[in-house]
């Protein structure tokens, strides 16, 4: 017997939170759009693509311009992004210019490209609170500046202020950037913010990612946020994290019964290529400032710390080193000398020779 897949695809409406802000809300309370005719109920799924905004014939708002805080809530709301918007930041609410994902929700950017971001976050303790999920295959995220107040101008936040652990944004194609044209855009990428959990998957070679500043379990104020970052290499390598300022990973206990912690996962999908395999290009001057405190979950992460991952049977290892690539500067999986390999009897393992 055939299974078939029956989609029903709803829009929210656009609520006011309170008087002084008002935002476009997308949840899993929302009116019908497309020809889909039944009764609404709470919790029915909730499949939105960013362009059916415009269409169903009871409401008539315009697609988000960024004058108001758009927010994606709801554990079964589904919001796919393949149009492309460019906000500006002439509106007077003092939301304007963010993007929030949480309270379960998922946004998969497919394509198309939204540009002007001030403050994106994933998970928040408001509003009902919860974790958030972003997929990205395709399209541009283009940080840039949002109201009068400098936390937000280009502030991508993935686990913000939400303590329990799900909060993720994955990349395996597209580009996730930042306006390097506006001087006031800080074009920053916090994995676990603001007391927060985050995690962030660079999934192969597809997709690209530029930004400022990097920071891993660490916002610069709280002492407990938690950070993973996890590479999925693939025969072809893996996406490297091009930056333009320096990266800062937090490695001390927090207060509180919580302890702050900055994890690099590596995992395989295929066999790796050959040689080293650059994780964090950085294009300038600046050194990262830390240093992981766990890789694959065991306490370790120190210069020349040993890395190992499998596939098909086969571990293969590197050395970890923040020294690395041809200006001694980047965050790299360095293939280790021969006489590192002789000391281990672990079975079936591998190196890649450098070419």
């Amino acid at each position: 017997m055939k299974k078939c897949l029956c989609v029903i695809v709803l829009l929210a409406g656009l609520t006011t939170t309170n008087s002084a802000f008002g935002v476009w809300l997308y949840d899993s309370c929302s009116v019908p759009v497309g020809s889909w005719a039944g009764t609404h109920t709470e919790g029915e799924n909730t499949v939105l693509n960013w362009v059916d905004i415009t269409s169903p014939s009871t409401h008539k708002e315009t697609l988000p311009n960024g004058n108001e805080e758009c927010r994606i809530k709801g554990s079964t709301t589904i919001v796919t992004l393949n149009t492309n918007e460019n906000w500006t930041n002439t509106g007077t609410d003092a939301g304007r210019d963010r993007l929030r994902i949480y309270g379960g929700a998922t946004l998969n950017v497919t394509g198309g490209q939204l540009t002007n971001v001030g403050w994106m976050r994933i998970g928040a303790s408001s509003d009902g609170g919860g974790i958030g999920v972003i997929n990205q295959s395709g399209g541009l995220f283009r940080l840039g500046v949002a109201r009068d107040t400098v936390f937000d101008n280009g502030r991508f936040a993935i686990g913000d202020t939400v303590t329990a652990a799900g909060s993720l944004y994955t990349i395996s194609g597209g580009t996730l950037t930042y306006d390097t044209t506006l001087t006031a855009c800080r074009g920053q990428l916090f994995i676990g913010d603001r007391t927060g959990q985050g995690k962030m998957v660079v999934d192969g070679a597809g997709g690209t990612i530029r930004i400022k500043n990097l920071y891993i379990g660490c916002d610069g104020t709280s002492a407990d946020n938690v950070g993973v970052l996890e590479f999925k290499v693939g025969s072809s390598g893996v996406s490297a994290i091009q930056l333009t300022g320096t990266t800062q990973m937090h490695s001390t206990a927090a207060a509180a019964g919580r302890s702050g912690s900055a994890e690099l996962i590596i995992t395989l999908t295929a066999a790796p290529p050959e040689g080293d395999i650059i994780l964090v290009n950085n294009t300038t001057s600046m050194l990262a400032t830390s240093v992981f405190n766990l890789i694959n979950g065991v306490a370790s992460g120190a210069e020349g710390s040993l890395v190992s991952a499998s596939f098909d049977g086969i571990t293969y290892y590197w050395n970890l080193t923040y020294k690395g690539g041809p200006d001694g500067k980047d965050i790299v999986l360095v293939v280790p000398e021969p006489a590192t390999i002789a000391l281990l009897s672990l079975g079936l393992l591998a190196i890649r020779r450098r070419k």
